[in-house]
């Protein structure tokens, strides 16, 4: 019977981690820029 391992290089997840919490950086500011983009548009800055 094969038995299942699981291995995990610690490293390799480690710079997985700060790639995943730097694009969650990035979805943050470009939601709040998109934020502010709506609020002038819906203050009428659209209007040409």
């Amino acid at each position: 019977m094969i038995t299942k391992r699981i291995q995990a290089n610690y490293d390799h997840l480690q710079e997985i981690l700060k790639a995943f919490m730097h694009h969650a950086d990035m979805t943050a500011a470009l939601t709040v820029q998109v934020e502010r983009m709506i609020d002038q548009l819906q203050g009428g800055a659209w209007r040409g």
